[in-house]
């Protein structure tokens, strides 16, 4: 499959869609960010933005694309469980691809969808190629909501309320989905085929453990790297701060309001980190910093999208049949759905 097949496949009226609801969020982003700027006074967020320190944000953007390479291997491991091998540098290239659509598409998992679409390649992996992005964002932002626990419990006086419960509302329903999901797949006929698919991972015990670990050294490396770029700006948050604080943006930026969390990154950055003493100038810098270390990994994809080759026959040379699998059936499909 040629990478432009992408957008082709899509049906006419359905791109149309597409298009105006991008607009929307491009609207609403633009929108938020542009009232903050102008409510915000300019020489302050100038002067923050004029002392950055270029060395700290040098080390924050590769801490950024290691942590990515890192996610590419958690991948990797959660798609050869369900069938779908080959090599790492593939893997990473389609996660940067994947970097590269989150720029411009909605939420900030916008390119989740493209990275599934190209590493399944054809109709007869799709659900296991979905199932292998959804496991492996669902890995991480548990990992995410749990360090997020953690961290409220030293500043329980210091975050509003609201911020609290929905760390712990956020991670309470997560759990309760895992829980609930096998009696609600007997009642709902599409969640069948999604607790089917999970359990596929029940006997990988030795992959679950890798893939948990992977995800405490990437979501650990998320709040350093956003910790890095406010030490570049001089701003007075603690550390534990963060850890908080960028679980919840990250959160936040998934929900379907914006393209790439742009405007939702940097409002809620302004009132999550006001309690802790930082300018709403200073959180403002440091969510257009933030944004800019992402854009800047992500153009990587750029390149690799446009450079790449993601054609079935590559595909079929590094992958080996997908019948060979155990938990395969004869189309690639799960053996209960073959």
């Amino acid at each position: 499959m040629a990478a432009n097949d992408v957008s082709t496949a899509i049906p006419p009226s359905r791109r149309t869609r597409q298009v105006l609801s991008l607009v929307v969020r491009l609207i609403i982003s633009l929108g938020v960010l542009s009232w903050l700027v102008w409510r915000t006074e300019w020489t302050p967020l100038l002067d923050t933005l004029r002392g950055v320190r270029l060395d700290l944000c040098t080390v924050s953007l590769g801490l950024y694309c290691l942590a990515q390479i890192v996610s590419s291997y958690r991948w990797q491991l959660l798609a050869r469980s369900v069938g779908l091998n080959g090599p790492l540098r593939r893997f990473v290239a389609l996660y940067y691809v994947g970097m590269f659509f989150n720029l411009f598409l909605p939420t900030s998992m916008g390119g989740d969808v493209v990275r599934a679409w190209l590493l399944a390649d054809g109709p007869g992996r799709r659900w296991q190629a979905v199932l292998s992005v959804f496991s492996e964002r669902f890995a991480g932002l548990m990992m995410l909501l749990c360090l997020a626990c953690l961290a409220t419990i030293p500043n329980l006086n210091v975050l509003p309320s609201w911020a609290l419960g929905l760390v712990w509302g956020s991670a309470t329903m997560g759990v309760l989905f895992v829980i609930a999901l096998p009696l609600l797949s007997r009642r709902i006929v599409r969640l069948q085929k999604v607790t089917h698919a999970l359990s596929l991972y029940r006997s990988q015990h030795r992959t679950l453990v890798i893939v948990l670990a992977l995800s405490l050294v990437v979501q650990a490396s998320g709040i350093v790297q956003v910790w890095l770029l406010g030490e570049a700006l001089g701003l007075p948050a603690p550390p534990l701060a963060y850890a908080v604080v960028i679980p919840l943006v990250t959160l936040l930026t998934m929900l379907p309001i914006s393209v790439n969390g742009v405007g939702v990154r940097e409002g809620f950055l302004v009132l999550l980190l006001a309690p802790v003493g930082v300018p709403e100038a200073g959180a403002i810098a440091l969510g257009l910093l933030w944004l800019s270390v992402l854009a800047v990994a992500s153009l990587i994809g750029g390149v690799v999208y446009i450079l790449g080759r993601f054609s079935r026959k590559d595909w079929e040379e590094n992958r080996g049949p997908v019948s060979s699998h155990s938990h395969q059936g004869r189309t690639g499909q799960p053996a209960s759905a073959a």
